[in-house]
């Protein structure tokens, strides 16, 4: 006699997000391929912005920063903090005297999302 019974297991899936920022023209915009997953991007101050997955995006979500590269001239760019539905970027001039600066930039990031198999 076999007796059935459900088996849970938690399931990853992984998604790949490239997206721009456009943070030179005043109030920074998402733009590329994956800006559809971006709810928003909050201007921290110069060189600083913090970027926010879209509602429904977010729910039991992790997210991995891949890479981050600047496209404005004389420009760095770093992640300086991740949680599970934000990153957190820094910009900084590289001519002269490095400081704070806005820059337009590219980040990709894996958003790793889990769910539940019933």
């Amino acid at each position: 006699m076999s007796v059935a019974r459900s088996i849970k297991s938690r399931q990853i899936g992984s998604t790949l997000i490239t997206i721009t920022v456009n943070g030179t023209a005043g109030t920074p915009v998402a733009g590329g391929p994956d800006a559809r997953f971006i709810g928003s991007i909050v201007d921290n101050g110069t060189g600083d912005y913090t970027i926010n997955l879209a509602a429904g995006q977010a729910a039991q979500a992790d997210l991995v920063p891949v890479g981050i590269v600047p496209s404005t001239a004389d420009r760095s760019a770093r992640v300086s903090a991740v949680t599970k539905s934000s990153i957190r970027v820094i910009c900084r001039s590289i001519a002269g005297s490095p400081a704070a600066a806005d820059a337009d930039i590219t980040i990709s990031f894996l958003h790793r999302s889990y769910a539940t198999n019933l």
